[in-house]
């Protein structure tokens, strides 16, 4: 009768994803994880048939976590949702700076980028009713926004920036006021 296995896939994607959190998506190999494990690979692939399914539990947990933090600060009260979904990007750019080039820094499967939008309909909504714009114009808007804020993110995360969160606060609220102008300037023409 064979053996019933030491981990489930659960508890592997759970370690995989603490070694890419501490160390980045790199350091993620089968080696690294069975290490974590304290056991040999053997395990893994009886569970995982490669380790890019591995890296794809890694990514979904990874944008969970995100999207937790996300609706969090969304729903706190203390900013208006928008803006608190740009500084919660910015946030975590700075605080899991490996979670965040694994989400965000590199390219994604087609099914990532499926649900990447679904998830950021929400969202387009708010724009679309805070804007009284149609969702298509509310699309545009949060694209142009969106490149300033994973513009900010992305060099925090280099170190090439290091605005504490009341200058971002300002700065993306000054981009939202001008990109609004902007907005109600071509609905006019």
């Amino acid at each position: 009768m064979p053996r019933p296995p030491r981990f489930t896939q659960e508890e592997v994607a759970v370690a995989a994803f603490d070694i890419v959190r501490g160390g980045g998506e790199e350091s993620l190999t089968a080696r690294s994880l069975a290490e974590k494990l304290g056991c040999s690979v053997k395990p893994i692939f009886g569970l995982f048939d490669t380790m890019d399914e591995v890296r794809q539990a890694v990514w979904e947990q990874a944008n969970a976590w995100y999207i937790e933090r996300l609706d969090a600060a969304m729903s706190a009260g203390d900013r208006p949702p928008y803006l608190a979904s740009g500084l919660a990007y910015i946030e975590f750019a700075r605080t899991e700076p490996n979670l965040f080039t694994l989400l965000f820094m590199h390219r994604r499967t087609p099914e990532q980028m499926e649900q990447s939008s679904i998830q950021l309909r929400p969202v387009i909504e708010i724009i679309a009713r805070q804007l009284g714009v149609g969702y298509d114009e509310a699309y545009a808007f949060h694209m142009r926004m969106w490149v300033y804020v994973h513009g900010i993110a992305s060099m925090i995360v280099t170190g090439y920036l290091d605005w504490d969160e009341a200058f971002a606060e300002h700065s993306l609220s000054d981009m939202f006021h001008a990109l609004s102008e902007y907005t109600e300037t071509k609905q006019g023409e």
